[in-house]
């Protein structure tokens, strides 16, 4: 079974601009056709794509997925790679999960402040009254942004934030 690229795409459901960019990638390697040059896909090359397909919707990279599909090709076993891998995409992942926590939080309380201030008009000294409200404490920002809220006294010595303490436990 030979398959072009518009058939190999519409069957896996990648567009064929991305097949021509895994063959330049070389996670594909379909050979050509000796006579017009075109590459001629295989059922493998459907299964390779459905497996990129897989591999990244588990957060793994095209150059990751690369080493994976090259040590398979090779006959040797890519699954403890792969499990170090996820372990640490695992941390990364809810670190920045952790620091999304963090920010809605941050937007949750700004919001609740702002709702109680009036509209403010620039005036020389201010570029926005509300986000100059918000500062973040120094030490928030030296302990990975933590949210710490401080009042601030804006320049024109209007209304100001509450301060509002919210320190996270640190993991031991």
């Amino acid at each position: 079974m030979s398959l072009g690229v518009k058939e190999i795409s519409s069957a896996s459901g990648v567009s064929g601009h991305t097949v021509r960019y895994y063959v330049r990638r070389g996670l594909l390697t379909p050979p050509q056709n000796a006579h017009n040059g075109y590459h001629e896909f295989t059922a493998a090359d459907a299964h390779a794509l459905s497996f990129i397909r897989r591999a990244q919707a588990l957060g793994f990279t095209l150059a990751e997925i690369a080493t994976i599909l090259e040590m398979s090709r090779r006959r040797r076993s890519p699954c403890p790679m792969v499990r170090d891998i996820i372990s640490h995409r695992i941390d990364e992942v809810g670190a920045r999960l952790r620091g999304m926590r963090q920010l809605h939080q941050r937007m949750e309380l700004a919001l609740a402040q702002w709702r109680r201030m009036s509209d403010g008009v620039p005036n020389g000294h201010d570029i926005c009254r509300l986000i100059e409200s918000i500062a973040l404490d120094a030490d928030a920002r030296e302990s990975g942004g933590r949210a710490i809220w401080r009042a601030r006294e804006t320049p024109s010595g209007g209304e100001c934030a509450r301060s509002i303490a919210r320190p996270q436990p640190r993991k031991a």
